[in-house]
Order: C-alpha cells, then structure tokens, then sequence
C-alpha cells in the first residue's frame, strides 16, 4: 500500500496566516497549486500497476485539522486526489482506509479459496462420473455371469433328469454307473 507523508505544510501554513482577502485567496491558490503537484507525484511515483503495486495511494496529512480544511474549504482538491485515484488521509482517515485495504486482501484471499474449492468440487464430480461407470460395468458383469450360471445350472438340472430317468436293465450296469 503506498502512503507517502511529505505534504506542503509551508503552503499551507502562509494560507493560514494571511487574514487580507486578496492575499488569503492568492496564498490558497498557491496551496492549491502545490497540493494538486504533491498528488501528481505521488500517482505518478505509487501507483504503477504494471510493477504490482495498488491502483491507489494514500497521501497522509498528518494533522486533522488540515485534512478538515481541504474537505471543507478546497473540494476541488479531493476531486483532482479522486481522480488522480489518490485518498488524502488523516491520522484517524489512515487506520480507516488500511482497514478497508485489508478487507479487500481478505476478500480476494477468500476468493482464491472459493475458486479452488470449486475446482476441487468439479474434479471429485469427474472422478464420480468415472467410477459410476466403472460400477454400472461391474454390475453388467456380475448380472451377466449370474445369468450364466442360472442357464448352466438348468441345464445341469435337465441333463441330471435325463440320466436319471435312463432305466438300467441289470445290477452289473447299475454298478458300474455307481462307481
């Protein structure tokens, strides 16, 4: 996350101290003009996506009441920041917008997971479809010996009857079938 601290705290103090309104108005345009300068430095330096960093940057004013004044007296400034995608943060803005990054880390991590999960999901239904295949060819197969064996079986019955009902006319022969 790129913060950068300096800020114009000269520019902005001479502002201050001017009470004349030609002169405060002049002092704030100089202000203005060196602030929009601060935010093109930093999005030109920070934000480089290309390189991996964020597409935003943080410029810390390290004073609440200075943070106050631009939001309140130079909207035109948080606009150009906006656009620049640089948030101009305050001691208690700072804590605020790092955890609203980390927030987002989180997300995109919980994401990750989430497409993983799915790819794991997809590959177990592949694997099921397989192994049902796999079981209904198992199952054919034992259906089908069963059948085998039921038709031997009734032929074995049939050729059992048939040598049963052969009638053996002397007890040598009957012997001799017993051995």
């Amino acid at each position: 996350v790129p913060i950068d601290s300096k800020f114009p705290m000269d520019s902005f103090k001479r502002y201050l101290s001017i009470v004349d309104g030609a002169e405060r108005e002049k002092a704030g345009k100089e202000f203005v003009r060196d602030v929009k300068k601060h935010i093109d430095d930093i999005a030109r330096k920070y934000i480089l996506p290309e390189e991996g960093t964020m597409d935003r940057a943080i410029m810390y004013v390290p004073s609440e009441p200075v943070v106050y004044e631009i939001v309140n007296n130079f909207h035109d400034l948080v606009d150009y920041a906006y656009e620049k995608s640089v948030m101009i943060a305050s001691p208690s803005l700072l804590t605020q917008y790092l955890k609203v990054i980390l927030l987002g880390f989180e997300r995109q991590q919980v994401a990750g997971q989430v497409n993983q999960i799915l790819n794991s999901l997809k590959s177990i239904r592949i694997e099921a479809g397989k192994f049902g295949d796999d079981l209904r060819l198992t199952v054919k197969h034992i259906t089908n010996a069963k059948n085998a064996a039921d038709d031997a079986s009734s032929s074995f019955s049939r050729l059992e009857g048939k040598i049963s009902s052969i009638q053996l006319s002397s007890p040598e022969q009957q012997t001799l079938i017993d051995e």
